[in-house]
């Protein structure tokens, strides 16, 4: 589930996190598109400007009437409530559970990826391997 800008048509960050789902893909986005209708929240709109990283209170009074767990947020932050990237994948989670009961989505541990790039610890240096596959 991509967090963040997934085309790099703007800022070009995103995080990606794996979720397990008892439904196929096809089904969850079906579900998606009902968020808004049947739960009041329109995901796309929340934290959708570059450096939004935050929510209202009365937003996240209305996610907690809905039955989130408020552990996992930043409370308070500039006035409002706190979001990061895996917030925000908890939160579209949620939602979608909300809207259709019969889902069950999970965030997976992210395995562990092989560092390659950078410095090691004897100091040696691997480059930007591929840099020049994308145009």
């Amino acid at each position: 589930m991509p967090i963040g800008d997934w085309s790099n048509d703007g800022h070009g960050k995103c995080d990606y996190y794996y979720i397990n789902s008892n439904k196929s893909v096809e089904e969850v986005r079906e579900t998606h598109f009902q968020l808004l209708e049947k739960t009041g929240i329109d995901i796309e709109q929340i934290c959708s400007e570059y450096e939004d990283s935050s929510i209202s209170i009365e937003l996240f009074n209305s996610l907690v009437d809905l039955g989130i767990n408020i552990d996992r947020f930043d409370l308070p932050y500039k006035g409002n409530v706190g979001i990061s990237s895996e917030n925000m994948c908890y939160l579209w989670i949620f939602l979608l559970m909300k809207t259709d009961e019969n889902l069950k989505l999970e965030i997976e541990d992210t395995p562990e990826m092989l560092p390659f790039y950078g410095y090691d610890d004897k100091k040696r240096h691997i480059g930007f391997v591929g840099y020049g596959c994308f145009n």
